[in-house]
């Protein structure tokens, strides 16, 4: 291990005596006053505050908050002293901070000090510090100035040291220990002695639009000091801010009073100030300038439309694309938004969650304005309610009605030598029939043709509403379709074709304003610091199985595993910081074991904090057995979902194995022994014993839905057997509480949590896109290495993959129909 250099071994023995010094200051008795500046207070004479000084000052004058903010600053300060009788009058000083990662960050910076007499530079530093956070509450940090011998003033080294606590939002306290290593200097007469400073921090809104602060400070000479100072936000403006200080300096008791505007807009803060002093030299004043990578509210910052490219929209990258639309949706500096939909592969569900986003945008007086390509019916649907909708002159809108495919494979697995072995209970529950029948049984087709007519309902419906015509018209449009670009203009389908090149000036002309692309990351805020609440969000996509997670990203198979998404959801349960849980289900469901994990977990959640299930295209089966124990259930109109029943069975390839000249011969022990053999079928008795075992599974799902929806069981058991609805039959039924997409359940979440809209996200468990990923991690690669695939071809292998992963032992919830309506 290398040796701690001694200045730094110094500096910690004298931090450890000057935090018990500072804490005499709470005590009765303590002197009442004291020098409350260091070696370089003139630098900032702002009245910052020391807990949060929110921006590259903070390495002048609390170095553990230099990572307190999300971005990058650059601050320079000037400023001419009120008291004259101190060893400077005028400072110039430059810093620059920003954060390596999520808990570390760095400041630099150069300060200039010129005496009263002749304005030469008499001191020049170099400042270099560094913070630490040790997770929402505690950071710690250092800085290490070197001052260069310039007129007169011997080489000096210093170090400040500081730890910072914030509990809550609310409630802050720094211990700072400055000029740790101040080797003996003498400045204008005066020994510089080594400090620590306590500062106490109160933020009564939550945020920075007032924050009120009481710090007080002894040096090795026992003299102490005190300082109460406050901010407030001014809207349209920035900050006011002021203080007053009680300190000795030499043998004088000095009062000074400082008071200032902090002008802001965007990015850039300009912040003027006067101060004052009682038995000093009259008046001074100062400017404190920064420029700020995270935009903070003020003077009306400068308008943007938000420009976003939307393409394969999955389970999510959906919820990434709702949330940057809500956060636009607050942002005040977003005026509307353009939004580009290419080669989605959005179902009607996926659309209606974004049709939501804009018309809620619209209500706020921020207009969409979407442009298409070749536009699928889903993509023509999402955007027909914006404000302006365009189309590329080469385009095509597919507008033809709500279509479905089912695939059996009956006949194929015949004539391969593969028995597909299954019993169910449940007329509707059709799962088994894909690997079973070569056409849909009378059920299946049944439930289907109702989910056609509520999806076709819907989608005549909404049109009508977004177009002007009537439902009529819009059939009749539906068996027209598809429309060339010019043919969608003339049936009023679009406003007007547009080359890609020319659409940002055509928006011009709506929005008056620049195009940017959207950041969430950068929206304007009041700056809340400390452990703030989050809402956690837990997505449980693709098909439910045992064990952890399975993720093939060369063929975009994703499967969640009930070790992984149950951990998810204990861990949010336990932290403290997540006030409200968020569970996406985009499933068919799977393993009856797996989905039961999973509601139990659930069910311990929400005895602690509110649990909010939000369905994407389909929460089926398993799917809809976890979204039961929440304490709410949000669904889109056109969301697949039920299908509460269970089946159990295998694959024989007896006749394929022996068709390929492979002789089996088996031996057993028990009666039952090699019931879950690959090389044989089920016998009566075993096919008879199985079907009393299911009885008692689907008998364990009933109770599960009945106790998280509040229903007697015979009413779950009329509404279940295999059967599914649409999201607005679900929600007649009493199956699904609300209709709204995942904006609308995140909002429920906060409005129960107590939580703002910038409270940020936690999203759980994280998933690789790529083979990349693996190495680097769920962010490390860019594409896709499923994009070759044919979008009908993934979700055949995801099934057929899946077959695999649940053995002749696993009873399954699984829904095997349309995995949404297009």
């Amino acid at each position: 291990m290398r040796p701690v250099p001694s200045i730094l071994a110094r500096s910690t023995v004298s931090f450890c005596v000057t935090v018990l010094g500072a804490v005499s200051l709470l005590l009765p008795g303590s002197r009442a006053a004291a020098q409350l500046a260091s070696s370089i207070a003139p630098m900032t004479a702002f009245p910052v505050s020391i807990v949060n000084p929110e921006g590259a000052a903070s390495v002048a004058i609390n170095p553990a908050a230099i990572g307190s903010f999300d971005e990058w600053s650059l601050a320079y300060s000037h400023v001419d002293a009120a008291d004259r009788s101190a060893y400077s009058n005028r400072t110039d000083a430059a810093w620059f901070a920003g954060k390596l990662g999520k808990s570390l960050a760095l400041g630099t910076g150069a300060e200039f000090v010129r005496t009263r007499t002749d304005g030469v530079p008499s001191s020049n530093a170099f400042v270099l510090g560094g913070t630490v956070n040790m997770g929402p509450s505690w950071s710690w940090g250092a800085v290490y100035r070197m001052r260069s011998p310039r007129g007169g003033l011997p080489n000096a080294h210093s170090a400040d040291a500081a730890i910072t606590f914030r509990p809550a939002p609310t409630l802050g306290v720094s211990l700072i220990g400055r000029d740790l290593a101040a080797n003996d200097l003498f400045v204008g007469g005066l020994k510089l002695r080594r400090s620590g400073l306590l500062a106490l921090s109160a933020r009564p809104l939550g945020d920075d639009r007032v924050v009120l602060e009481l710090a007080g400070l002894v040096d090795q000479g026992k003299n102490t000091g005190a300082r109460l100072a406050g901010q407030a936000y001014i809207p349209w403006v920035g900050r006011l801010a002021a203080a007053g200080e009680f300190q000795e300096v030499g043998n004088r008791e000095v009062w000074t009073f400082t008071a200032g505007v902090d002008l802001r807009w965007g990015g850039l803060s300009v912040a003027p100030a006067a101060h004052g002093a009682k038995n000093g030299d009259g008046m001074g004043w100062s400017v404190l300038a920064d420029v700020h990578g995270q935009p903070r509210l003020g003077m009306p910052a400068p308008r943007y439309v938000a420009k976003i490219a939307m393409s394969e929209l999955g389970p999510r990258s959906l919820l990434s694309l709702i949330r940057s639309l809500e956060l636009a949706l607050h942002d005040p500096r977003i005026t509307g938004v353009i939004l580009e939909p290419s080669n989605t592969a959005a179902g009607l569900a996926t659309a209606q969650e974004v049709r939501l986003m804009i018309t809620a945008l619209q209500g706020a007086g921020k207009p969409v304005y979407c442009h298409l390509e070749a536009a699928t019916g889903s993509e023509f649907y999402l955007c027909a309610g914006a404000q302006r909708v365009s189309i590329d002159p080469a385009g095509l809108v597919r507008l033809m009605g709500v279509s479905t495919d089912s695939l059996y494979f009956g006949e194929l697995l015949r004539d391969a030598g593969v028995r597909a072995d299954f019993v169910r209970i449940g007329r509707y529950k059709s799962a088994p029939e894909q690997y079973t029948n070569n056409a849909s049984s009378e059920g299946a087709r049944e439930e289907r043709t109702q989910l056609l007519d509520d999806a076709y309902a819907r989608l005549v419906y909404d049109l009508a509403r977004d177009t002007s015509l009537s439902e009529t018209e819009i059939k009749s449009l539906f068996d027209r379709g598809p429309f060339l670009p010019r043919e969608a203009v003339t049936a009023k389908l679009v406003d007007s074709e547009i080359d890609a090149h020319d659409l940002e000036r055509d928006a011009q002309e709506l929005y008056g304003a620049r195009m940017i692309t959207l950041d969430q990351g950068k929206r304007a805020s009041h700056g809340r610091v400390g452990p703030t609440g989050q809402i956690g969000v837990v997505v449980i996509d693709g098909a439910i199985v045992d064990g952890d997670n399975v993720d093939v990203p060369f063929l975009d198979i994703h499967l969640s595993g009930a070790r992984t998404v149950v951990n998810a959801i204990d861990r949010m349960t336990e932290n403290p910081r997540i006030r409200a849980i968020v569970l996406r289900v985009d499933s068919p469901g799977g393993a009856v074991m797996a989905s039961d994990q999973i509601w139990r977990a659930v069910k311990r959640a929400r005895a602690k904090k509110p649990v909010i299930a939000s369905m994407g295209d389909v929460a089926a089966s398993g799917g809809y057995y976890v979204a039961a124990g929440a304490n709410e259930i949000w669904a889109s109109p056109s969301t697949i979902t039920g299908s509460i029943g269970i089946f159990y069975g295998k694959v024989d390839i007896a006749p394929l194995a022996q068709r390929f000249g492979v002789s089996i011969e088996s031996d057993k022990r028990g009666a039952h022994a090699g019931a879950d053999s690959m090389f044989r079928p089920f016998t009566d008795e075993e096919r008879a014993s199985l079907v009393e075992k299911l009885r008692l599974w689907y008998r364990q799902f009933l109770e599960r839905v009945a106790e998280g929806r509040s229903l007697p069981i015979e009413r779950v058991d009329a509404l279940a057997r295999g059967r599914v609805y649409s999201g607005d039959t679900a929600q007649t039924l009493g199956l699904v509480d609300s209709l709204g997409g995942f904006a609308s359940a995140l909002a429920r979440a906060r409005e129960l949590a107590g939580l703002p809209v910038e409270a940020d996200l936690v999203v759980m468990p994280q998933r690789p896109k790529n083979l990349l990923d693996y190495v680097m991690g769920p962010n490390g690669g860019q594409n896709d290495a499923a994009a070759l695939l044919p979008a009908a071809l993934k979700p055949m292998l995801s099934q057929l993959y899946l077959l695999t992963q649940v053995s002749a032992t696993t009873p399954v919830a699984l829904y095997e129909g349309p995995m949404g309506i297009r």
